[in-house]
């Protein structure tokens, strides 16, 4: 696994596999419209796909991403007079993480449930998670912009 970031730099290979993950700032010149990139390339591993276990990896990820909480706003309703406090990353969003992902010969077991003891395998030749970003109406820092993105997931050949 490699950790990527101005003040932190660690890196972990094991049986042909690498992971990164690699923050970007806005000011940097390779930013290119996503604050964080996870990158890995397996090969030969065995999956099983639990949803809880993808929140938790997912949780994890955002867990180690820095909360900005630089600036507070306040937003009135005047319907309803009411007022609500608002911090900027509230505003501002989830950031984006860019995915890049590659497989070679996964096994996947899917089980029925969580307990279950039965399950589907899946021995697949190779797998691509990629995602793109794009700004629509403006960019980021206008408010009524909204922030695009696709993920895209190739599978090749299922045995």
């Amino acid at each position: 696994m490699e950790f990527v970031s101005s003040s932190l730099k660690r890196s972990f290979r094991e049986y042909g596999s690498l992971l990164a993950f690699i923050s970007f700032s806005v000011v940097d010149e390779d930013y290119e419209g996503f604050d964080y990139k996870l990158s890995g390339q397996f090969s030969e591993v065995r999956i099983v796909f639990l949803n809880r276990f993808v929140q938790e990896v997912v949780s994890y990820f955002l867990g180690i991403i820095p909360s900005d909480s630089k600036g507070v706003g306040k937003l009135r309703d005047q319907v309803t007079n009411s007022e609500k406090w608002f911090t900027t990353s509230e505003i501002e969003g989830s950031p984006a993480l860019k995915l890049d992902l590659s497989l070679r010969k996964p096994i996947i077991r899917m089980p029925r449930r969580t307990e279950s003891l039965d399950y589907l395998e899946l021995d697949v030749v190779h797998i691509t998670v990629q995602n793109t970003f794009r700004w629509l109406h403006g960019d980021k820092s206008e408010l009524g912009a909204v922030h695009l993105e696709i993920l895209t997931i190739q599978v090749t050949s299922i045995l």
